[in-house]
């Protein structure tokens, strides 16, 4: 059984809906959390989108800045944070510099 120039268009439409356009979908998610869009891409181009996927939902964007601990509950923050995101207190502003 031979396909001719149609059915080969119709079989490369459904493999850009199935495959390419959701690894796509999963590099954004990745590139949103501070991740390689091209590394995440080229993954779930070569063992499918659904694995990168779930590695993308657990991932936490990388935090940038200087932090410290707040002073009441210990959590951290932003080193020019004037008040604990956490706990609502209002800080004194020390700088590190």
């Amino acid at each position: 059984m031979e396909l001719d120039a149609s059915e080969w268009a119709g079989v490369a439409i459904v493999f850009i809906l199935i495959w390419v356009i959701p690894a796509y979908f999963v590099a954004r998610i990745a590139q949103e959390r501070q991740k390689s869009f091209t590394g995440f891409l080229v993954l779930s181009l070569l063992i499918g989108w659904l694995i990168p996927l779930f590695v993308t939902q657990f991932l936490r964007p990388e935090s940038s800045g200087l932090t410290r601990k707040c002073v009441y509950c210990s959590e951290l923050i932003r080193d020019e944070a004037t008040e604990c995101v956490h706990c609502g207190k209002e800080l004194d502003f020390v700088s590190l510099t």
